[in-house]
C-alpha cells in the first residue's frame, strides 16, 4: 500500500494498519500510523511538518522512585517513566535530523481511571504536568492538549499529516466487574 493509499483511508482502517505504541513505548515514523489506548498513563505525540515525521510514546508514570545514590544510565532506563520515554523520543528524532523546537506537540491522556482512583488520583495529572512541562522546557510548540477527565482514549496519529484522531471511551467501556 502506497502512501497516497493511507492517506485516504478511514479511522478504523487506519488503526487496523497502525503500529500499536505499548506502555513503556516509543516509535518514529514518515508513513506507518501509530496509535495507543490511554486512561491515566500519557501519549506525547511529536511532528516536523518540514520532513513530515512523526513520533509518538507513551508512558505511564512520571518519574521513577529511585534511591538517591543510585544513578540511572540510558541502559537502565525504563520509557514507562515519563522523563525517560521523553528522552527517548528526543534522542530518536534528534538522530533523524528533526530538532525539537521545529516540532508541535498534541498530549492527551492523563485520565482519573475507575473506582479505585481514589488512592491513586494524582497519576494522571503527575503524567500530564511532567509532559506539558518538558515540552516547554524544549521550547516545543503545543498544539493541542486533551487530559484529565474519567474516560480512557483511543488514540491515532497520522504521522504524513501530523494528524491525530481520539476517541474518548465511555465510563462503561472502561469498567470492569471484579468478583469476591
Amino acid at each position: 500500500m502506497n502512501t497516497t493509499d493511507v492517506v485516504k483511508l478511514q479511522a478504523k482502517e487506519i488503526e487496523r494498519l497502525a503500529r500499536n505504541v505499548q506502555p513503556g513505548a516509543w516509535s518514529v515514523d514518515t508513513e506507518k500510523p501509530l496509535s495507543t489506548l490511554l486512561g491515566s498513563c500519557v501519549s506525547v505525540v511529536l511532528w516536523d511538518p518540514l520532513n513530515r515525521l512523526g513520533a509518538m510514546c507513551h508512558f505511564m508514570l512520571a518519574r521513577r522512585r529511585v534511591h538517591r545514590l543510585v544513578a540511572i544510565t540510558h541502559q537502565h532506563s525504563d520509557g514507562l517513566y515519563g522523563v525517560e520515554a521523553l528522552r527517548w523520543m528526543e534522542t530518536a528524532l534528534i538522530a533523524r535530523g528533526c530538532p525539537l523546537d521545529r516540532c508541535e506537540a498534541q498530549v492527551f491522556g492523563g485520565a482519573r481511571m475507575g473506582p479505585s482512583a481514589v488512592g491513586v488520583s494524582g497519576i494522571g495529572e503527575a503524567n500530564v504536568q511532567l509532559a506539558l512541562g518538558w515540552l516547554d522546557d524544549h521550547r516545543v510548540h503545543i498544539r493541542r492538549v486533551d487530559a484529565g477527565g474519567e474516560q480512557a482514549r483511543r488514540l491515532s496519529f497520522h504521522p504524513l499529516k501530523g494528524e491525530c484522531r481520539l476517541a474518548h471511551a465511555s465510563p462503561a467501556d472502561t469498567r470492569r466487574e471484579v468478583q469476591p
